[in-house]
């Protein structure tokens, strides 16, 4: 390795750099705790992971950050694989007005809190596609739902895998995993959008005592395309009596220009809805 010497010129233009450095350009997730960790929140440009065992809430954290946003007055563009429009819709309005399965069945005061919820999910500020869910649809965006998004989630990243393959080929393989992460990425810097990508894990961290998720449980090259890795965990779902299981865990495990760290949030089951997380 060459060892070169610093001369005062480049320092002074680090120096600069950072004095003139631009403001957060990106969007809030609304919970304080994790827009710390991540300098400010979800930046445009940047491909943030968020992965988990299956159960965790991804779907549901997504869904609360995806309302925080447009609420926020920014874009977001929703891309489900499983859910429909009419089925992300219903689990909006449940997360935000706060109601219970009791189908049918509203109060006074929950139907108010569901047209409130309405005004702003009803908004042009937030774009579902439950298409299919392929690479190659959100990148060449012929139907131009993605323009002027300032944040798309991806749910999730394995869908995406099956849907942006050939006939025949091997959905898993690395090259098609690396082909999307790559184009994931060079979408993002090119339309200065944030990209949330949801993700399964396997089932490798079932086996310790710890079932937290590590890096090392990622089948796929995505973290290495990834500016931000984050896994998802709830020690209720393992231990419903546990003292924690209404308290949930985002573990920042990789964090290009950042801290690494756990964020806790509040996760009210009945509502599917997580809360910033206030110590008791």
């Amino acid at each position: 390795m060459a060892i070169t010497k610093i001369d005062t010129g480049t320092i002074m233009d680090v120096i600069n750099g950072m004095i003139n450095a631009k403001e957060f350009d990106g969007v809030e997730t609304g919970y304080i705790g994790l827009d710390h960790m991540l300098g400010g929140g979800l930046e445009k440009g940047k491909v943030y992971l968020m992965a988990g065992r299956p159960a965790m809430g991804k779907t549901a954290l997504a869904i609360n950050i995806a309302f925080n946003v447009i609420r926020a007055g920014y874009k977001v563009v929703y891309a489900s694989g499983e859910l429909s429009i009419e089925g992300l819709i219903k689990r909006m309005i449940k997360t935000c007005a706060l109601l219970q399965n009791n189908a049918g069945e509203y109060t006074e005061e929950e139907m108010i809190r569901m047209i409130d919820a309405a005004k702003y999910i009803g908004k042009k500020s937030l774009v579902i596609d439950d298409t299919e869910l392929s690479c190659e649809n959100i990148c060449k965006d012929s139907s131009g739902l993605y323009k002027d998004a300032d944040l798309i989630i991806i749910d999730y990243l394995q869908l995406m895998m099956i849907f942006s393959c050939n006939i025949g080929d091997d959905a898993f393989s690395v090259r098609n995993q690396e082909q999307i992460c790559e184009s994931l990425r060079t979408y993002a810097k090119e339309n200065n959008v944030a990209i949330l990508v949801l993700s399964q894990i396997g089932r490798s961290c079932e086996a310790r005592t710890d079932h937290r998720p590590r890096l090392s449980d990622l089948k796929y090259p995505i973290d290495r395309y990834a500016d931000v890795v984050m896994f998802l965990y709830r020690d209720g779902y393992y231990d419903p009596e546990s003292e924690t299981r209404d308290v949930a865990e985002v573990n920042i495990v990789k964090n290009n220009n950042g801290m690494t760290s756990c964020v806790k949030l509040m996760w009210l089951q009945e509502y599917l809805k997580f809360l910033t997380w206030e110590r008791r």
